[in-house]
């Protein structure tokens, strides 16, 4: 009689540890789904960050540009967002200082932009494995297209406006 006491305790213990579990997992693959998403609207923001910055620092530039450059080749450089395209041109080392500086400030933003890509596309991709990983320890099949509903309209959601 105690071995099947000791039998069912067992038998309850493990059932419990595996329900809390699965509880657990539930309520995680949610929150790592927001995670994504959030790092995800964060690549947004800084992509259009950099975007708006070259923009803004394009305009500027023209103001350091050499008088003597011919047009076509003022609208080849006013084009483009690329510290190192720019210095390919000839006219480049007629720039004023000023024209100078704000292409390497530019470049800077470039090197830090790509460190966080980086750094967010690698969480990202980190993520996605460990909610991957837990999907796979899901066990009721309804429960687990409850949870694939809620991180597909987790990712759907649009990001907030800055």
């Amino acid at each position: 009689m105690a071995k099947i006491i000791k039998i069912a305790a067992t038998v309850l213990v493990l059932g419990g540890f595996m329900w809390s579990c699965q509880s657990e997992t539930n309520d995680e693959i949610p929150e790592i789904a927001l995670k994504i998403r959030s790092n995800e609207c964060r690549i947004a923001e800084i992509a259009n960050y950099v975007d708006d910055s070259w923009t803004t620092s394009i305009q500027e530039l023209s103001d350091y540009l050499p008088e003597t450059l011919p047009e076509q080749e003022r609208e080849n450089i006013l084009h483009l967002k690329s510290a190192d395209l720019i210095r390919m041109f000839e006219s480049y080392e007629d720039f004023d200082p000023e024209g100078h500086e704000l292409v390497d400030s530019m470049e800077q933003l470039d090197i830090q932009w790509a460190d966080s890509l980086r750094h967010l596309s690698l969480q990202n991709k980190n993520l996605s494995m460990k909610m991957d990983s837990l999907f796979s320890m899901v066990t009721d099949a309804e429960k687990e297209e409850e949870l694939y509903s809620i991180v597909d309209e987790i990712q759907k959601r649009p990001c907030p406006v800055q």
